[in-house]
């Protein structure tokens, strides 16, 4: 049992890892522009996501029609925000009407390394592990 929930944790973890990279590829080759509405996905409701290849290639997940990049608020202001390590974070209050909108960007690299240490540790475990062979080794001794 241990070991088919360790085996599925690796499949999962590299199929995860994998998609980060498609992602990262996806961000540098085709180099999606934020302005253009096609560029962003909503997965359920306001939620969105968007990669992009800018800053070493980032992943932006918001709740609004576009993730907030620091532009010009308007009748809004910023209640909460973090921006250190790859990491960005902004929260945003409308008055009116009542919204809050927030964007959360961070390195592509950050999922990549920790979806990828699993299947790196498994492989190398499985490379380094003694070899068994079927029959003894004949030697002078033994014959």
């Amino acid at each position: 049992m241990k070991r088919t929930v360790t085996n599925g944790l690796v499949v999962v973890s590299t199929l995860l890892c994998l998609a980060f990279l498609t992602l990262y590829g996806y961000a540098w080759i085709v180099k999606p522009d934020v302005f253009q509405p096609s560029s962003r996905i909503h997965v359920v409701g306001d939620l969105g996501v968007y990669v992009t290849g800018s800053w070493g290639g980032q992943i932006a997940i918001f709740n609004y029609d576009a993730p907030y990049l620091g532009s010009m608020l308007g009748d809004a202001k910023i209640i909460g925000g973090f921006d250190n390590c790859g990491i960005y974070f902004r929260r945003i209050r409308y008055d009116i009407p009542k919204k809050d909108w927030w964007t959360l960007m961070f390195s592509l690299w950050y999922p990549i390394i920790i979806f990828g240490v699993t299947p790196i540790t498994s492989l190398s475990r499985y490379l380094m592990r003694p070899r068994h062979l079927s029959e003894p080794v004949k030697t002078a001794a033994n014959q």
